[in-house]
């Protein structure tokens, strides 16, 4: 299940967290998501990704799914923590926070400014 396809791009960074715009918003259903289940976050040809298992999701006049466990390909597979989507209803912008202190690698923060974001349910689904 395709909960969002989004294509959005980096418009600010600082140590903790990115902020991005949605250049292509289509839906965000973080609703839909089911609690311990695990989930892929990438760009749609699998080059980038994370993956997680979601923990919980609220409104607040933000949509905020909120992962768990997550590990990142880039550049090796390590456990980074967790990581939360956002989705300012008003404003409608995505902001990805990670408990790093800094995405320290070039190439991970390279990849990031390029992502498309698919949030899969399918366990079944190979790269």
């Amino acid at each position: 299940m395709n909960i969002f396809i989004g294509k959005i791009e980096v418009f600010k960074y600082n140590y903790n967290h990115m902020t991005m715009r949605s250049l292509e918003f289509v839906q965000v259903n973080f609703y839909q998501l089911k609690p311990n289940k695990k989930y892929i976050i990438t760009d749609l040809n699998g080059a980038f990704y994370y993956t997680g298992t979601f923990s919980n999701y609220h409104r607040s006049g933000k949509d905020v799914a909120n992962f768990k466990d997550v590990t990142c390909n880039v550049p090796i597979k390590r456990q980074c923590g967790y990581i939360t989507f956002s989705y300012d209803i008003g404003r409608k912008y995505y902001t990805i926070r990670s408990k790093k202190k800094e995405i320290q690698n070039e190439m991970e923060r390279r990849a990031l400014a390029k992502i498309l974001i698919s949030i899969i349910g399918d366990e079944s689904f190979i790269w």
